[in-house]
Order: structure tokens, then sequence, then C-alpha cells
């Protein structure tokens, strides 16, 4: 065997048994601290090199190669599932459900903007704002210099058109829904018609 071909098969036997990444709980336990510890970069740098500086460090730390891509997948995922475990504790009526990880993601995410939204609707309580949320991330509001947040003229009309378009859209869901119960009757009636009329018409 050539030299060449040697050094090939030992290049293919690195890649085989190379390590797989298994996100055990600790390793998702170090990503989640790694986040935490960089979440400023990300607000002020490109996403794509803050993971793949996070990918590095967790590398070293649990001895097998991660990638940036992979960091940022997986954190989609934990992100997504907390969402859904979150959503569905804030439910009324739901019996809690338990997710080891919801706390510490809790920490980092329960005052993100995307995660606790500004106005909530309901048809049963109607428009709500999340206040703690507006005051947590300056929603709406400007900053004094004593610590407090005043809200501004601007900010208060932003508020207002962002309140106006969450009633439309409630108004406009409640009228699809009673459209689309107006035709479910019309087609009730008009099945019953066909039931009532079907023996005069042997």
């Amino acid at each position: 065997m050539s030299p060449k071909k040697s050094k090939h098969f030992k290049l293919l036997g690195k890649k085989r048994f190379r390590q797989v990444l298994i996100w055990t709980d600790n390793n998702v336990i170090i990503l989640i601290e790694l986040y935490k510890k960089y979440v400023a970069e990300f607000e002020r740098g490109i996403k794509k090199h803050v993971w793949t500086k996070i990918g590095r460090i967790l590398s070293e730390k649990i001895g097998i190669e991660v990638s940036g891509i992979q960091c940022d997948t997986k954190w989609k995922g934990l992100v997504k599932h907390y969402k859904l475990v979150k959503k569905h504790n804030d439910t009324s009526g739901n019996e809690p459900k338990y997710w080891k990880f919801y706390d510490i993601l809790n920490d980092i995410l329960h005052k993100k903007p995307e995660i606790e939204a500004v106005a909530t609707c309901s048809s049963a309580k109607g428009l709500q704002r999340n206040e703690e949320n507006d005051v947590a991330y300056g929603n709406d509001c400007a900053s004094s210099s004593s610590g407090t947040s005043t809200p501004t003229p601007t900010n208060k009309r932003k508020r207002r058109t962002m309140e106006n378009s969450a009633e439309k859209r409630h108004r406009e869901r409640l009228q699809r829904q009673d459209r689309f119960l107006d035709i479910l009757q019309d087609i009730a009636n008009t099945m019953k018609n066909k039931n009532c009329g079907g023996p005069e018409n042997e």
C-alpha cells in the first residue's frame, strides 16, 4: 500500500471513530450558562460569530467537538420547548408541567419581549397589557435620572396604536367566528330541510 493510500485510510479512521455529540443534561446546562454569559454579545454583535465562540468553549469543556451551528440549533429547540411549557402553565385550569431546564431558562428568557408580550387579548378578559414587561425592557418608556420610567408622548401614541391594532385583530377574529357559525347553521338548516322533504319527494 502506498504512503498516500495509507494516510487516506488513517484519515477515514479518525472520522469514523470521532465522538458524536450527545446533549446530556450537563452539556445542556453548560450551553445555557455560556449563552447567559455572552448574551450581551448577541445583542450587539453577529450571532453566528457568538455561537462559534460558544461552540469552541463548549468543545474544550466537554472534550467533544461542537460547532456553533449545533449550539444554535440546540438553543432554539430549548427556547421552543420553554415557550410551550410556559404557555401551558400560564393557561388557567391546566395542570402545571415540570421541565428540568425550565427554571434556569426562565431566569434568562422570562423578561424578553419575544417571550412576554406587551399586550395580550382574550375573549374573556379583553385587552391586557403586561406592565411589568414594559418597565423591565423600557418599552414605550423613558428612563429618568431617579431610575423610574415615565412614558413619553411619542411612546404613548405607539402604545395606543399597538392596543388599537390588537383590539382590531380581536374584533376581526370574532367576526370571522360569527360568519363561520352562520355558515354552519345554514348548512345544518339545509340538511334538515332536505331530510324533512325526503318522504314527500318519493
